[in-house]
């Protein structure tokens, strides 16, 4: 999901899956992290900019709130992995 150097993202890639027909990948929040350091307001942010183009429909608004936690969760364990590496 990213590839690091010195704690700052070079490069990431999101996909989401089970929240459309078909995979996507969330280009708006993986700008938001590119070439920043993966701290708790940079996660929050490429959260919210997975979910910020969504319109769901009544019966699935709960998949907003669902996939915001889950790109948090991903992105908060990819920190986790990342807090080794490098000097």
């Amino acid at each position: 999901m990213g590839g690091f150097s010195k704690r700052v993202c070079e490069e990431i890639r999101i996909v989401l899956g089970g929240i459309t027909p078909f995979p996507i990948e969330a280009l708006e929040s993986e700008e938001t992290i590119r070439g920043r350091m993966l701290d708790d307001r940079a996660i929050s942010e490429a959260a919210e900019a997975a979910m910020k183009e969504a319109r769901p429909l009544p019966m699935n608004h709960y998949k907003v709130d669902l996939t915001k936690a889950l790109v948090k969760q991903a992105l908060t364990e990819l920190k986790t992995d990342s807090a080794g590496i490098g000097p």
